[in-house]
């Protein structure tokens, strides 16, 4: 059916596939928790029908691009709809980012709108840039999102059923993208359906997490969580803007790029991050449940974001001093 509709991915000089390989893994994680949710007759609280709007809307965006490919500032006015109506209809944005200075609360006020905005808009996009390589997208987001299943039922916060239902949805994928010994190369990709969706779901639960109505999670903890793909992603758009270049181009220079190319194999540099990902979330629900103070949560974090853009805004020195430590060795 894939090959039918034009739902495939088929090789190219940028590509690492050698063959034509179906993009329809997005539209089964949709599709996956969309029948679940229904099935288990899921309440939907305040502000949550816009999350299963911006989900069904973005994944029907998604398909119509691994079909037909659509322009990048198409894609841009849908996501900023989406999150637009999150904003206003469903009521939701980021007031406050927490006691980062050990001073008080830092309120947004009139910024709450615009941060709220570029922040959603952000991790929408990094998700999409990590689906790079096999099982990269899929494996980070399934540790994000059992995350935040944790998060949400350790903090007694209704809808902690829908990351459990998207982070079950996507280990089906995973089955068919997920390198390993059972498997040499993946057999469905997921495609801008998955990706921006997935993107669009741990945007809107960090949002939700830390800023609905009783909520005590810290903003820095759900951070932590996603420091991974935000650091990569905002590293990558000012890096092509210092180049003249379109922020949402394709290049290879992401991490997973950079890891490569440094010697790592694509299997390992994918467990890799994966296990990366899991410590950072690990961070920051262990972080929040045991009421470490929230500025102690948040200057590492920082000078570790400042760091790698520092680091991956001159890789290509990072690599070269790599490479010769290694022929030394």
């Amino acid at each position: 059916m894939a090959h039918s509709t034009g739902l495939v991915d088929d090789p190219c000089e940028r590509r690492r596939h050698k063959q034509s390989t179906p993009v329809v893994g997005g539209i089964g994680i949709v599709l996956g928790y969309l029948v679940a949710a229904a099935l288990l007759d899921l309440p939907l609280a305040s502000g949550w029908g816009t999350f299963l709007a911006g989900v069904i809307l973005l994944g029907t965006v998604g398909v119509v691009d691994d079909a037909f490919e659509v322009s990048s500032r198409f894609r841009l006015l849908t996501q900023f709809g989406v999150v637009a109506a999150v904003l206003w209809i469903g009521d939701l944005q980021i007031n406050q980012l927490g006691n980062l200075t050990g001073f008080g609360p830092i309120g947004l006020w009139i910024f709450a709108p615009v941060f709220t905005l570029l922040c959603m808009m952000l991790m929408i996009n990094a998700v999409n840039m990590l689906d790079g390589v096999d099982g990269l997208a899929g494996g980070t987001s399934l540790v994000t999102l059992a995350g935040f299943a944790a998060l949400l039922w350790l903090d007694g916060a209704s809808g902690w059923q829908a990351p459990l239902l998207f982070s079950m949805a996507v280990v089906g994928f995973l089955a068919y993208n997920l390198r390993g010994p059972w498997r040499k190369s993946a057999s469905v990709f997921m495609g801008d359906a998955g990706s921006t969706v997935l993107g669009f779901v741990l945007a809107w639960l960090a949002v939700y997490a830390t800023q609905a109505e009783g909520a005590t999670v810290y903003p820095v903890a759900v951070a932590w969580m996603l420091v991974l793909p935000a650091a990569d992603a905002l590293s990558l758009f000012f890096r092509r803007l210092a180049k003249g270049r379109n922020p949402l181009s394709a290049d290879r220079c992401h991490l997973h790029h950079v890891l490569v190319r440094s010697g790592l194999s694509m299997t390992t540099t994918v467990y890799l991050l994966i296990l990366g990902q899991t410590v950072f979330v690990g961070i920051g629900i262990v972080g929040w449940h045991y009421r470490v103070s929230e500025w102690v949560m948040f200057w590492p974090l920082a000078v570790m974001f400042a760091a790698y853009q520092l680091v991956m805004w001159r890789a290509d020195l990072v690599l070269r001093g790599l490479r010769r430590k290694l022929r030394g060795s």
